[in-house]
């Protein structure tokens, strides 16, 4: 499978959706690209398999009081929802979580709510709707919303987690974005300072909302594989009294 696109930083995204429907050693080529047309996101895929070539195309607008996160991210959504939806017509192959991968399907629901785009009551019908998860897949997702209620009641509590998306070797089975550190050893330092600019960026927030750092974690990928250096620098711009 050749999977291309003019947004590099879809192509890992792509490609692990593309696993889930088991054509990761088959000749299928997919091709996508993405343009801004006054406002609006184009988004088109020609895929040749078996020697035919298809072309397909989507466009769609995003909501101008999203921040520059949000639209990033927004952005991914739609990418992989277009693509589930033609290889799924394609293959006649439909997934249990549709277009949800590499992320937390709860964490994602909540994220929906935080910023507006849904109430709670609704979470079932749009992921099942919107994103292709199997209905009883998103009932599930509505029930631990409603049990975690009584888990998650400050709102200014708030964990920082760090991520590292390199690996020594990369697992078949992984749906992280992560690259094996052989790839980007001569982009982790640069990776570092735009963490460090970010973490900035965070602290101005949590202090601006008067946010309660709980916890920290770090995770990726492989975080082992930074130098003691690296992880030091990372680490001592991070003093909260967290319990974890």
């Amino acid at each position: 499978m050749k999977i291309t696109s003019n947004i590099e930083e879809y192509i890992i995204e792509l490609q692990d959706l593309s696993k889930l429907f088991g054509i990761f050693d088959s000749e299928i080529e997919i091709e996508h690209t993405e343009t801004l047309d006054d406002g609006v996101y184009c988004q088109k895929f020609i895929i040749t398999n078996d020697g035919n070539k298809n072309e397909y195309n989507y466009s769609y607008t995003i909501d101008k009081s999203f921040n520059a996160l949000r639209q990033k991210s927004y952005r991914k959504r739609m990418v992989k929802n277009y693509l589930y939806s033609i290889l799924s017509k394609m293959f006649n192959i439909t997934l249990p979580w549709g277009s949800l991968t590499g992320v937390r399907p709860t964490k994602f629901a909540r994220d929906l709510i935080e910023n507006g785009e849904a109430k709670e009551h609704v979470i079932p019908e749009i992921l099942a709707r919107d994103y292709y998860v199997a209905e009883d897949k998103a009932r599930i997702v509505g029930r631990i919303l409603r049990n975690q209620k009584g888990i998650i009641r400050n709102d200014n509590l708030v964990d920082i987690y760090l991520n590292i998306p390199i690996c020594p070797t990369r697992c078949l089975y992984c749906s992280f974005i992560s690259s094996e550190l052989k790839f980007v050893e001569d982009k982790v330092d640069d990776y570092i300072q735009c963490m460090i600019k970010e973490i900035d960026a965070v602290k101005d927030i949590i202090k601006e909302k008067s946010y309660i750092v709980r916890n920290m974690y770090m995770g990726g990928g492989t975080p082992s594989v930074l130098t003691a250096k690296q992880l030091d620098l990372l680490l001592s711009k991070l003093k909260f009294p967290v319990n974890e």
